[in-house]
Order: C-alpha cells, then structure tokens, then sequence
C-alpha cells in the first residue's frame, strides 16, 4: 500500500498493520500538487510500482518504479489534456 503523507512524503506498507518492519520512508515530493494517483506494474517486472499525478492542466504523469521500498527508475508517461483527480 502507498501513502501520501503531509502532503509530502511517500511511504510504503506491505500491509502487515501496526508492525513497523512492514512500512517505509521512500521520498518527499518538492511539489505538494503531485499525488498519488494508483498503483500498478508498469514496467512487466512483476512488482508493484507508483504512479503520480501532477494536478494542473494539462496534467502530467510521473512513475517510480520500484523494487520493495527502493526507487530502481522513474519515468514519465503521457500528458492528460483534462485535469482528473484520483
């Protein structure tokens, strides 16, 4: 599970609740207009990846692609002409 926390920071869980060594810190987000907008597996490697989404118009689209709790690349994808929520 991926949270967006203080606006700011992303965290990761595994979903184990209450047991600290199912969650971590991941990164902050300079821009508090990017959100979290799903995840999924976006580069076929069978682990679970976050996709961001920048709330303006045209929206942009932003992926870190993981590996557990660690960034292993970041792409962009495709501008949205209309500005979504989540």
């Amino acid at each position: 599970m991926a949270q967006q926390r203080n606006g700011r920071e992303l965290h990761l869980s595994d979903g184990r609740h209450g047991d600290p060594r199912g969650e971590g810190y991941v990164r902050t987000v300079a821009d508090t207009n990017w959100k979290i907008a799903g995840i999924g597996d976006f580069d076929g490697d069978g682990k679970s990846d976050v996709l961001w989404r920048k709330l303006e118009t045209p929206a942009e689209n932003y992926i870190y692609l993981m590996n557990g709790a660690t960034i292993a690349g970041e792409a962009t994808s495709a501008r949205s002409r209309t500005r979504t929520g989540r």
